[in-house]
């Protein structure tokens, strides 16, 4: 049985998504609404949203879904910064998400290098990297580091927050 993207009719095996996201920019806005928004909304299911975006297209649906992942980090770091002792100078970043389009948009967004880890699971370490930024741990290897360019993503920032506020709350 071959798994399909309805509304992208794309096969499953031909997503391919890094690469229909690394040669491709989006004006717009998705948020895949089906199971919700975790943390830092914590809004139920709703239906998707697309902001200013097209559904013709199928490359700026599908890198404006990996885009809705770099906000909510984004999001996620902006809440906890009150907790931080410093602000955070790098990212850590490994798994199956951590992709070449991803990890440089989050890092555009937060303006801060973006370091692809060989540890498997960093999520924990990465935090505790937030939490306790003096803390130097000598065998990280890295991948690959992906330093902010100097693009101006406040526009963007700006249609994902008003994309948020149109959810219905639940």
């Amino acid at each position: 049985m071959k798994r399909k993207f309805k509304i992208l009719n794309i096969d499953h095996k031909n997503m391919d998504w890094e690469k229909r996201c690394i040669k491709h920019s989006t004006e717009g806005i998705f948020l895949p609404g089906f199971s919700g928004l975790a943390s830092p909304y914590w809004r139920g299911g709703f239906d998707d949203i697309y902001w200013e975006l097209k559904k013709n297209n199928a490359n700026s649906i599908i890198r404006a879904g990996m885009e809705s992942i770099g906000f909510l980090v984004y999001d996620i770091i902006n809440t906890i910064q009150p907790i931080l002792k410093s602000n955070p100078t790098k990212l850590y970043a490994s798994g199956g998400g951590a992709r070449v389009p991803l990890l440089q948009f989050i890092s555009n967004l937060l303006k801060i290098p973006v370091e692809n880890s060989s540890m498997k699971d960093s999520t924990a370490f990465g935090l505790y990297k937030l939490l306790n930024p003096n803390y130097n741990y000598p065998n990280i290897k890295s991948n690959q580091i992906f330093f902010p360019s100097k693009m101006n993503m406040n526009k963007k920032i700006k249609q994902w927050h008003a994309a948020i506020s149109s959810i219905k709350k639940c």
